[in-house]
């Protein structure tokens, strides 16, 4: 009889690539870079321009009595919103992304957790895997595993604190129990 599969999300401490990882992945925002200047330079220079342009653009999910600016006054308004509202948008996008790193990084922890692949979605660019307990998980072709995943393989999924993706592998059923036999026989003795 077979072991069941553990797909509970235990909890141990990152090791030290994976520190280096996650700094190094999403660490590089940085004043002090020239790169980072420039991107910001560009970020507003679209947002600036932008703004001059949306006014008379209609809203995407429109409310029934939207009308483009009749007068200079209403035009001045709708520009000095979108010069508002948009840096602003983007600036809690940033701070959210950096404290999330922050949080990842100081935390020192990952979860890991196996899946068995119950079922395997192919869209073409992208694959969707249903995994036990109806959890998805998306395979896009550039990724490792793509062309190799196959229904009944069992996946290693590893996730920071704040359920950041970190790494995965898929391995056949029978490599799988034969690693946790190994595991358990030097865990033993």
């Amino acid at each position: 009889m077979k072991p069941q599969i553990d797909t509970k999300y235990r909890t141990e401490r990152l090791l030290e690539w994976e520190v280096q990882s996650l700094s190094g992945k999403y660490g590089t925002f940085s004043l002090s870079k020239k790169s980072t200047w420039v991107s910001l330079g560009i970020i507003f220079l679209v947002i600036f321009v932008s703004s001059f342009i949306m006014p008379f653009f209609p809203p995407r999910y429109g409310w029934g009595n939207w009308s483009p600016p009749k007068t200079l006054d209403d035009y001045e308004s709708r520009v000095s919103s979108f010069l508002i509202v948009i840096p602003l948008i983007l600036l809690i996008g940033l701070a959210y992304l950096i404290i999330r790193n922050t949080i990842d990084l100081n935390l020192g922890i990952k979860r890991t957790a196996n899946f068995k692949v119950t079922d395997v979605i192919d869209l073409g660019g992208f694959k969707i895997l249903i995994l036990n307990e109806w959890r998805l998980f998306i395979l896009r072709n550039k990724d490792n595993q793509f062309n190799t995943v196959a229904k009944g393989q069992v996946m290693n999924i590893k996730r920071t604190g704040t359920y950041r993706l970190i790494s995965y592998y898929v391995r056949d059923e029978e490599v799988f129990f034969e690693e946790q036999k190994r595991k358990l026989d030097t865990h033993n003795s």
